[in-house]
């Protein structure tokens, strides 16, 4: 079973119904409730003071109440709330499948967030975090640094093939890869998700967390059958209808089943668990 879809029915109807201004404060008003419910209110604003401040190109050390050590984000930046929607809305928590849980892959890691989340619900995997940009991998390795036995920190990008010298352009929670650069572009290898599964030595991947910033057209429309079928889990963020069309194409003819949560498309072949 997954978890009962009536707050996500009613937040469609209620954005649907408000003024988008409306519907922001209400969802900011919300994030605030979730926030101090999970992590305290001590952490929250800690967190909610990190997204206002300037950007200073330092890094703010914040304790969160489910970790055992500092998380670290960067001011001013799109931080805070992505560390907020992982441990208080636990955003990648609507589908997950049943123990035993080994193998994780968190493709799009960004700072490690969901990285950190992911090993702390499933005490006894593995996680393989991949982030391309630079800036985002080293606040990740900070982060994962003290789980170094469980989390893996990979600086690369996932694509249909690997061992390919990608171009990457953006920042923060939107750096995207392509073929084929442009000038001020910097490059990044490539790594696939068979590649992955292979070198964990595990026999299937049981998480697959994808948000790799329109990328994921290019790896559904790859070769992806063979690692597809090693898979128990996927949750992906869709960047374009022809991302969309590669997904559920692919997802589909191998038997997927599908649902969606906030921002999040969730595909399942297993029995899985509610959060």
């Amino acid at each position: 079973m997954i978890r009962s879809s009536l707050a996500e029915r009613i937040r469609r109807i209620l954005r649907t119904i408000f003024p988008a201004s409306l519907y922001s404060r209400l969802a900011a008003a919300l994030d605030a409730w979730y926030g101090i419910r999970k992590l305290g209110f001590a952490d929250y604003r800690k967190l909610a003071s990190a997204a206002k401040d300037a950007p200073d190109g330092r890094w703010s050390s914040i304790r969160l109440r489910p970790l055992p050590h500092p998380i670290y984000v960067r001011p001013g930046t799109p931080d805070a709330q992505v560390v907020l929607q992982s441990f208080a809305r636990e955003a990648y928590g609507y589908v997950v499948p049943p123990a035993p849980v080994r193998l994780i892959i968190d493709a799009g890691a960004n700072i490690g967030d969901t990285a950190l989340w992911y090993a702390t619900r499933f005490p006894q995997a593995v996680v393989v975090a991949v982030e391309p940009d630079p800036d985002n991998a080293a606040v990740l390795a900070k982060n994962c640094a003290p789980y170094r036995e469980r989390i893996h920190v990979l600086r690369a990008a996932l694509w249909p093939t690997p061992d390919r010298s990608l171009a990457m352009a953006g920042a923060y929670t939107g750096a995207r890869v392509r073929e084929t650069g442009m000038e001020g572009d910097s490059a990044c290898p490539s790594i696939d998700p068979l590649t992955i599964l292979r070198n964990s030595g595990e026999e299937w991947i049981d998480i697959f967390k994808m948000d790799i910033e329109g990328a994921e057209e290019s790896v559904f429309s790859g070769d992806c059958d063979v690692w597809l079928e090693k898979t128990r889990t996927i949750s992906v963020e869709i960047h374009s209808p022809e991302a969309a069309r590669a997904v559920f194409c692919a997802t589909g003819r191998n038997g997927f089943k599908s649902a969606r949560y906030r921002g999040v498309h969730f595909f399942w072949r297993s029995p899985v668990l509610s959060t």
